[in-house]
């Protein structure tokens, strides 16, 4: 008769450490040997993806906030209740949100984020400045944003950007977006960005490119 003892050893040396550890409960045989097993096996591939997604929600340096769902329209909740079921590991969506000071960008792109950690996607969140920083210098966390599904950046041009931060956004944007989704946190709309003192062909084709399979939040 197997021993509990000698089965954990053996899932420790193929690599099923939750198993192995004990954590997942093996003395439940009230069912047959292949529910049995699956059930085991399940609660194992069950912990690694809560410890994986603990791992990708440090990682992602997201700021601790949560939106406030209490006023949100109808309209909104149903745009939302689609974005959340996107798979961003597999799929590329970028998505633009919009509004004032205060009415909760940030929290909201957190809490889309953190739906697409729960399904395995690494997410990275920076700022304009933080963008512009490491792009240039390709320092941390320049390969956290390279190796992600979904790069959130905030506080995108709050403030008019010199020419020299615009084209070093420029090369960053190209180059994320070929490969992975944006989600874009503005407090200035697209059509606004013309108005800004800066070179108006390299605004037009952030804009296009930026909008081009994009879903926009306006708070």
């Amino acid at each position: 008769m197997a021993e509990i003892f000698d089965v954990m050893m053996m899932a420790k040396e193929l690599g099923l450490t939750h198993l192995g550890n004990g954590e997942v409960d093996l003395t439940d045989e009230r069912v047959s040997n292949l529910d049995y097993l699956q059930n085991v096996l399940q609660q194992e591939m069950d912990m690694r993806q809560k410890a994986r997604a603990k791992k990708y929600t440090k990682r992602s340096r997201l700021p601790d906030r949560h939106y406030d769902y209490n006023y949100i329209s109808s309209g909104l909740q149903w745009q939302l209740d689609r974005i959340k079921n996107f798979d961003f590991k597999t799929e590329h969506q970028n998505i633009i949100i919009i509004g004032k000071c205060c009415r909760g960008k940030t929290s909201l792109a957190v809490d889309i984020s953190l739906e697409a950690i729960e399904k395995g996607a690494m997410v990275v969140y920076v700022t304009f400045e933080e963008l512009i920083k490491c792009s240039s210098k390709k320092s941390h966390p320049w390969r956290y944003l390279v190796e992600s599904d979904l790069v959130v950046i905030d506080e995108l041009f709050y403030t008019t950007p010199t020419e020299e931060e615009l084209l070093l956004f420029y090369k960053a944007i190209m180059k994320l977006s070929n490969e992975r989704s944006l989600i874009l946190i503005s407090n200035r709309d697209l059509p606004l960005w013309n108005e800004m003192k800066a070179d108006r062909h390299v605004i037009e084709t952030l804009s296009a490119r930026l909008s081009h399979n994009s879903q926009m939040i306006y708070l």
